[in-house]
C-alpha cells in the first residue's frame, strides 16, 4: 500500500467506527470483529513505509485509536446502564 492508500484505509476504518457508534445509539449492533484484521494489515503496511512517510500517518492513526477508545467507552456505558435499557436515549426517558 502507498501512504495515500493507508490514509484512505485509516479514514475508512474511522467511518466504520463512527457508523458502529451511530447504530449503537439506535439500539443496533454492528459486528466489528473484522476490523481487527484490517487494522493489523494497515499497521503492517505502515511499518513498511519509509520513516518520513510513516510519520505522516501518525496523526490519522492516533485519531483512529481515539475513535476506538471512545467506542469502547461508549459500549462500557451501555453495559453499565443494564441490558433492559440499552440506549442512552432510553435512559433519559
Amino acid at each position: 500500500m502507498t501512504k495515500d492508500e493507508i490514509l484512505e484505509a485509516l479514514e475508512a476504518l474511522r467511518g466504520v467506527v463512527a457508523m458502529g457508534k451511530d447504530k449503537l445509539e439506535e439500539g443496533q449492533y454492528i459486528d466489528m470483529e473484522m476490523m481487527q484484521a484490517k487494522i493489523d494489515e494497515t499497521c503492517q503496511e505502515i511499518a513498511e513505509l519509509e520513516p518520513e512517510e510513516a510519520g505522516e500517518v501518525r496523526e490519522p492513526l492516533n485519531d483512529l485509536l481515539e475513535d476506538l477508545q471512545a467506542y469502547s467507552a461508549y459500549i462500557g456505558e451501555i453495559s453499565d446502564a443494564g441490558e433492559s435499557n440499552p440506549t442512552p436515549a432510553a435512559n433519559s426517558e
